[in-house]
């Protein structure tokens, strides 16, 4: 199975096989912008300055091995598929917002013949600190 089929298959990759994924994909990326100017060129001229077409092209395929480069240096330290999905799945599905700094809220469900006032107060988080009392004199 090449690289290709294995990250189409969302499985394990080295960080080799990233960064050249990385970099197909940014001289693909690459090659659409160079030939833009071009293109514009040809549209907008009689004649087309290949010299500036070049320095063009260079520039972009140099950045896209750079980012390449870059996938290859983070990719070093990223765990493994398989070790990030079982982290996940054996987290409590109530741990999920508060990971996600959603906030939790308790639901109080209304009466319809209670009053404001005689609604019982929202419980504090379990989380939430214990506020210290208070001396009255």
């Amino acid at each position: 199975m090449n690289v290709f089929a294995q990250a189409r298959n969302n499985l394990n990759l080295t960080p080799g096989q990233r960064a050249f994924l990385k970099l197909v994909e940014g001289f693909i990326v690459a090659g659409i912008v160079a030939a833009l100017p071009a293109i514009s060129q040809a549209l907008a001229a009689q004649s087309i300055n290949w010299s500036q077409i070049v320095r063009t092209a260079a520039a972009t395929f140099s950045v896209a091995a750079l980012l390449a480069v870059t996938k290859y240096l983070k990719a070093q330290n990223d765990p493994p598929l398989a070790t990030v999905a079982t982290t996940v799945a054996q987290a409590a599905v109530s741990d999920i917002p508060r990971w996600a700094g959603i906030p939790s809220f308790d639901v109080v469900p209304a009466v319809a013949s209670a009053g404001a006032a005689d609604l019982p107060a929202p419980a504090p988080p379990a989380d939430a600190p214990v506020p210290a009392a208070v001396a009255v004199s």
